[in-house]
C-alpha cells in the first residue's frame, strides 16, 4: 500500500511537471511563434564577412543631380531665349507665363571674358555684358555692374557660354577673331635748341659806311677817255 502510494505520487507529479513543460511552451508559441528545435545534424552554415566591410559601405549613396544639357528654351538662328519664372506674386494677380530674354553669343575676349549681347524685341542689340567663369559681378558696356547669379537669366545664360553650350554669332567671328592692335613705339620728342639772345655789347663802337664824297679820287685817265661820250 505505501509503495502505491508513493508510485502514485511520483507519477502524480511526472504528470504535473509535464503539464507545466507543455504551458510553458505553449506561451511561447503564442509569444514568440512556434518553437523550433535546432538541427545538430546539419547545422545553418556561418555568413564571413570582409573585416574591411563596415556599415557605412553597404548603405546606398543616392544619385548626384544631373545638370540639364542647356538652360535656354529656345534658339533661332544665333539667339538663344530664355523664358523668366513666375513668381508667386504674379501667379496671384494672373500671370501665367514669365518675361522672355533673349541673347547672342559674341566669343571671349582677349581678357579672357565671355561676352553676350541682350537684344531688343526688333532684334537690335540693347547692351554688351562680360564675365568671367569666376567672375561675381557682371558688367556691362553702359557702366551698369550686376551682381551675377546662378538662378538669374542673365547668369543661367552665361552657364551656358562657359558649358560651351552657345555658338558664336556669325556677325561677331571677324570681330572676336581680329587680334587687338599692338601699342605704336612711341617716338623720341625731338630735341629743342633755344637760340641765344643776341644783345648790343657795351662799349663796341658802330661804323657807318663812307659816303660818295667820302671816298678816294683815284680815278685812271683811261678809264675817262673810255666813258667819255664822242661827239662829231
Amino acid at each position: 500500500m505505501i509503495e502505491m502510494s508513493i508510485r502514485n505520487k511520483s507519477a502524480y507529479i511526472i504528470a504535473l511537471a509535464s503539464l507545466m513543460t507543455t504551458a510553458c511552451n505553449a506561451t511561447k508559441e503564442e509569444e514568440n511563434g512556434p518553437y523550433i528545435a535546432p538541427n545538430t545534424d546539419n547545422p545553418i552554415p556561418s555568413v564571413e564577412t570582409s573585416e574591411t566591410t563596415s556599415p557605412t559601405s553597404l548603405i546606398a549613396t543616392p544619385p548626384k543631380p544631373q545638370l540639364p544639357d542647356h538652360y535656354y528654351d529656345e534658339r533661332r538662328g544665333w539667339t538663344y531665349y530664355y523664358i523668366a519664372a513666375v513668381s508667386e506674386d504674379d501667379q496671384k494677380s494672373g500671370r501665367a507665363v514669365g518675361n522672355v530674354s533673349s541673347f547672342q553669343y559674341l566669343g571671349m575676349n582677349a581678357s579672357g571674358e565671355h561676352v553676350l549681347a541682350s537684344l531688343k524685341p526688333n532684334g537690335t542689340v540693347n547692351y554688351r555684358a562680360k564675365c568671367k567663369k569666376s567672375c561675381r559681378i557682371i558688367d556691362t558696356d553702359y557702366g551698369e555692374k550686376i551682381a551675377y547669379s546662378s538662378g538669374s537669366i542673365i547668369g543661367v545664360a552665361f552657364q551656358d557660354a562657359f558649358r560651351g553650350k552657345l555658338r558664336i554669332a556669325d556677325w561677331a567671328k571677324d570681330e572676336v577673331a581680329k587680334p587687338l592692335p599692338a601699342p605704336s613705339p612711341k617716338e623720341p620728342p625731338s630735341p629743342v635748341f633755344n637760340e641765344p639772345n643776341i644783345e648790343d655789347q657795351p662799349n663796341v663802337r658802330k661804323e657807318t659806311p663812307p659816303s660818295d664824297s667820302q671816298l678816294p679820287a683815284n680815278v685812271d685817265d683811261n678809264d675817262t677817255d673810255s666813258n667819255s661820250v664822242q661827239t662829231n
